[in-house]
């Protein structure tokens, strides 16, 4: 009776064995063909894309399917027989070695046949297993086109994405030129990766994400993609909780606004920590990073935004009606704009902006604002425990407030060594602005071709305060204040 117990356990055990097994295929063909999944079980024959069915028609559980590719090895991916579609309740890992490469072998001007993985969720399938994708040490290269929507990868729905040590290049989409995030709020986690010379026509040349929530980018590289808008990454509508952290946005052009990220509207707590972002330029605004209208909690912490340029806002350009902006412990440096704003610009009835123990350096404007330029209607903004040195501009080396703000404060800040061509070397009030307060700082070595070296009041502006600052006399120039108190 005892052996016949343990021939049954012994039974159970191998069939346990022999199906965590056949969830396991490693791909010995780099062609690609749409042979049958036996050649993955039977004639040890396994293509990528007979893997990847396999996987798929054994995933009657919630377990785990792992594609492995072999290391120093190119695998063609011809796709004009499709991309590889993930449905709902898949989980399906691929896992490279390194030089594991996925390449497209053949341009395909279908949109839905143009990416390397395609996703869409479907809420009709009653499937209790959550989906689930995960790509690790592979390069993906050369899928997409015109009007892809996410060159190589389309992302679209509920499913926990996790992808480490991938590699993005020369993809190719109408949006997303690498990868496209849609409506997802299970979360994905981008590490380790990087996205190089990918490209969008309109918006995301590397990646794009929309309504979704709980997106990390870490320890990642973003390097000489371009897009239209979001030369980097282009961040939609109605997303919460995205983070970009440790990695490097770099080289990357936009056309219009966003030459290394673009944010659209509606983005609840957007951050972007010990990161840098460097000569990265847009033609219009915001030549390391454009934020639209309607944002809140954006925030930029322990980071560097270097030589990066736009027509407004060569660093950054906060556009409208967005509220509680952090600029925290952050360099910005090198930056330069065509028309208003070298490091910063605050754009339109936007509504607690901070800048704390940050520097703005170098940074140059043709017009207003060589480091911080404010522009109509903004209301409390702050710049606290900073410095902006070495700045330039016409108007406003180091800031210029234009018309019609209210309640701006500098504390326990110095300006230095900036200079106008005209008028403010240090700051200018240009008209109608309201509570500007000056507190124990320091406005030094600031000069102005024609009025006002350290500071230059215009016209109209309300209870302008300056106390307990150094600023010598003859750097001084107002223009009919209504209350300067000393």
């Amino acid at each position: 009776m005892l052996n016949v117990f343990k021939f049954f356990v012994l039974v159970i055990v191998l069939c346990l064995w022999i199906q965590v097994f056949s969830l396991t295929y490693e791909v010995t063909n780099f062609s690609d063909s749409l042979n049958s999944t036996n050649e993955c079980i039977l004639e040890n024959n396994c293509s990528l894309r007979s893997a990847w069915s396999a996987c798929k028609n054994s995933s009657n559980s919630c377990e785990l399917c792992t594609i492995v590719l072999p290391s120093y090895v190119s695998i063609d991916f011809n796709r004009s027989f499709g991309p590889l579609y993930l449905s709902t309740g898949d989980n399906i890992e691929i896992t490279g070695g390194t030089g594991s490469w996925i390449v497209a072998s053949e341009y395909f001007i279908d949109e839905y046949f143009a990416s390397f993985l395609y996703y869409l969720h479907d809420s009709t399938v009653d499937n209790n297993c959550p989906t689930s994708l995960t790509i690790s040490g592979v390069s993906i290269s050369n899928f997409g086109n015109e009007s892809a929507t996410g060159g190589a990868l389309y992302f679209n729905g509920e499913g926990n994405l996790s992808m480490n040590h991938v590699t993005f290049t020369n993809n190719q989409a109408s949006s997303g030129g690498a990868v496209y995030i849609s409506s997802n709020n299970d979360g994905a986690y981008i590490n380790n990766c990087n996205f190089l010379n990918n490209t969008a026509d309109s918006l995301g040349g590397a990646i794009f994400i929309t309504t979704s929530q709980n997106i990390r980018i870490s320890n990642s590289v973003i390097a000489d993609n371009s897009a239209n808008k979001g030369g980097g990454i282009y961040i939609n509508n109605n997303n919460y909780n995205i983070r970009i952290e440790n990695s490097l946005i770099e080289r990357c052009h936009a056309a219009n606004v966003g030459g290394g990220i673009a944010l659209n509207e509606n983005n609840d707590n957007f951050v972007i920590f010990n990161s840098t972002i460097s000569h990265c330029s847009s033609g219009e605004k915001g030549g390391g990073m454009y934020s639209n209208t309607l944002n809140d909690y954006t925030q930029i912490i322990g980071s560097s935004i270097l030589y990066c340029g736009a027509g407004d806002g060569g660093g950054v350009y906060i556009d409208t009606a967005n509220t509680n902006a952090v600029i925290q412990n952050t360099y910005i440096a090198y930056c330069y704009a065509v028309r208003f704003a070298g490091g910063i610009e605050l754009a339109y009835e936007n509504h607690d902006l901070m800048v704390l123990n940050s520097t703005i350096s170098q940074c140059h404007a043709e017009y207003y604002g060589g480091g911080l330029y404010v522009s109509v209607r903004n209301h409390r903004v702050q710049v606290l425990y900073s410095t902006i040195e070495h700045c330039s501009a016409v108007t406003g080396g180091g800031i210029s407030l234009y018309s019609s703000n209210n309640d701006v404060l500098v504390l326990n800040s110095t300006i230095s060594h900036c200079n106008s061509t005209h008028s403010g070397g240090g700051i200018a009030l240009s008209k109608n602005n309201n509570d500007f307060h000056i507190y124990n700082s320091t406005i030094t070595n600031c000069t102005a071709a024609v009025q006002g070296g350290g500071i230059y009041l215009e016209l109209w502006n309300d209870y302008t305060q300056i106390v307990d600052t150094s600023i010598p006399v003859s750097y001084t120039h107002l223009t009919l204040p209504t209350i300067c108190s000393v």
